[in-house]
This record gives structure tokens, sequence and C-alpha cells, in this order.
């Protein structure tokens, strides 16, 4: 419990540092009664960092969405971590690898989640306390934008841990966070491809955030990313020898 709180208040500042800029500069136009911005299109803005792809430059996505690596720092070596070391003791009793990926992978996906929401929900208190509007006005889009980065950072968090535990834990958080850059790069410019949109986390996201694509069907294409991740990752643990696969470096 003490570790995710830290986790918590780690998270939330550096958020608000990213993305919650909007609040200083709402607060100088409310004085001047120059500010008319929907509470739905601020908060998305300030929880997730980002509103639309046509209008944003790249510079400014990089920036926001850089938030998400903060995530694969905190748990993007958890599982690889305790395969190479603790679980090895556990695999030599019972040959359970796939209930041990399963148990490991809802702890890590059950902190992450929770730490998304409380974020967003401190954002949320934040933006409603601009005055803007109490009561959003597409309850059903901020939702579905919440569920969605929570499964991204799962995909990413899941693809982390495989990379750690294929090459160590340096390389695999340096490949987990050039993933998520590239899944921002491809996503900007690459929204109106058919492929890009239909295997890009990001742009899955995007295409739902601007109407171009339900929430339904938005949801079970990100599932599906991230169920192939897992079988990927499932796989090699239980048809590896963890034991001689240990890339960490011991000082």
């Amino acid at each position: 419990m003490k570790k995710l709180l830290l986790m918590i208040a780690s998270i939330v500042p550096l958020s608000l540092i990213f993305n919650g800029r909007n609040f200083f500069n709402i607060l100088a136009e409310r004085s001047l009664g120059e500010y008319d911005e929907s509470f739905d299109l601020l908060f998305i803005g300030n929880a997730f960092g980002f509103t639309a792809l046509r209008d944003a430059s790249l510079p400014f996505m990089l920036y926001t969405l850089t938030v998400a690596v903060v995530y694969l720092f905190m748990f993007g070596h958890t599982m690889s971590d305790n395969l190479n070391v603790s679980d090895i003791y556990v695999f030599i009793r019972e040959n359970k690898r796939t209930k041990w990926f399963v148990k490991n992978s809802a702890r890590i996906y059950l902190q992450s989640a929770v730490i998304v929401l409380v974020n967003v929900v401190v954002i949320w208190l934040m933006t409603a306390k601009m005055g803007v509007a109490n009561q959003p006005g597409d309850i059903g889009k901020i939702v579905g934008i919440t569920m969605m980065m929570i499964l991204y950072i799962w995909i990413l968090i899941t693809t982390t841990n495989l990379f750690s535990a294929l090459f160590g834990s340096t390389i695999g958080l340096s490949v987990g966070a050039a993933a998520h850059y590239a899944f921002v790069i491809s996503a900007r410019y690459g929204f109106e491809n058919t492929l890009i949109k239909n295997i890009n986390p990001l742009a899955v996201i995007f295409n739902m955030s601007e109407n171009r694509r339900s929430i339904v069907t938005s949801v079970i294409v990100m599932g599906v990313i991230l169920f192939a991740v897992c079988v990927i990752f499932c796989t090699y643990v239980n048809r590896s020898d963890v034991s001689l696969n240990n890339k960490e470096i011991l000082v």
C-alpha cells in the first residue's frame, strides 16, 4: 500500500506538469471574461494530453504524452525482475507458469489502473473548479478514453516487461519508451492509414476521441492488441529456461 501511495504521489504532479498548463491560462482568461471552452475538451486535454490529431503539433504531442513513460519506469521491469530472480524457485517446485503470468499481470494491471483513475479524478476535480461547466456533455467519451488509456498503458507495461525479460531492464525500458514515441509519431502522421488505425493503440484512441470510431469497437481493438501481447509474453514464460535467461547485470 505504501508503495502504491508513493506512486500516486509521483504521477499526479508529473501529470499536471505535462498536461495541466491550461489551468493557469484559464484562471487568467476567466478573470478577463474570455474563456468559453467546454468541460469535455478541457478535461481530456488536461488528463490525457490531447484533444485532436489534426490540430496538434508533433512536439506538443511528444511532450504531453511523455507522462505515459513514467508508468514504464514504475511497472516496466517488475514482472521480469520476479521472473528472473525470486520466481525461478516457484517454477522449480511447480510448473504453473501460466498461472504465475496471470497473477502477476493482474497485480500490475490493478495497481496501474488505480493510479490512472486517481490521476483522472484529481484532474476532473481541478477542471470542475475552473467553473467552466460542472456537467460534461459527453460522459461516455470521457469514460471510453479513460478505459482505453488504461489499456494502452497495460500494453506498454506488458511489452516493456517482455523485452526486459529478454534483454534486461535497461534495454527493455528503452524499447518500451521508444515504442511509445513511435506510436505517437505514427499516430500523428498516419492516422488516415487503415493499417495504422487498427494496430497502433494510440491511433485507435485518437480516432475514437475524434468520433471517427465507436467506443465499443475501439475498446475491442485495444483488448485484442493487449491479448496478443500477453499471449506472446506468456508463451515465452512457458517455453524458456528462465534460470539461464537472466539478462540483468549483477554488480
